[in-house]
């Protein structure tokens, strides 16, 4: 029992008996577009996951600076409040001294 090597191509399932027959295949249109068709769904694939993750990463910009706008308005309004509290405490003091 003697074991053959072949070689077999993804673009048409066909066995070639030897690298000579599968490289001369290999040159042919039809392998040449299945090669080009393979390369551009797998970049489509690619740009897609990059979109994705910068989306990702757009959102997520977005969100930290919704957060940090609202921590803004709320160290606001606590000035706000203090400011107004110190206000408050200085009249009762002025009363109290009148």
């Amino acid at each position: 029992m003697s074991i053959i090597n072949t070689f077999v191509c993804e673009c048409n399932g066909i066995n070639y008996c030897n690298k000579s027959n599968f490289d001369q295949h290999k040159k042919t249109k039809k392998h040449i577009q299945y090669e080009v068709t393979k390369e551009i769904k797998m970049l489509k694939i690619k740009l897609t996951e990059l979109e994705n993750s910068n989306n990702i990463k757009k959102n997520k910009i977005e969100s930290l600076i919704n957060e940090n706008n609202a921590l803004k308005d709320a160290i606001s309004i606590m000035k706000d409040l203090t400011f107004s509290k110190n206000q408050k405490q200085l009249e009762t003091i002025n009363l109290i001294e009148l």
